[in-house]
């Protein structure tokens, strides 16, 4: 069973993004702060993150970023660019 990171600092989105994993079978854990996350990639080794792109800690996304980059993560998705000019 796949386990899945969510990062999020919003509990609804939080609750919403797991029940919904959960429900097709994953393993969903969650982190609502960067030093959390940073903590659970440690504990657990996930399969996949789904981040918060507009995360209000964003300091802190970017050492997550950082690790997951240089860890055993081989590619982290960034929005394009026009969405991101949008």
């Amino acid at each position: 069973m796949a386990k899945i990171l969510v990062v999020d600092d919003d509990k609804d989105t939080c609750w919403l993004l797991s029940n919904i994993l959960k429900e097709d079978g994953y393993q969903v854990e969650i982190a609502q702060t960067g030093k959390s996350a940073l903590k659970r990639i440690k504990a657990i080794e996930p399969d996949v993150m789904v981040l918060d792109y507009n995360f209000s800690r964003v300091r802190v996304l970017g050492d997550v970023v950082d690790y997951v980059a240089h860890g055993r993560f081989l590619k982290v998705p960034e929005q394009a660019d026009e969405e991101r000019t949008a």
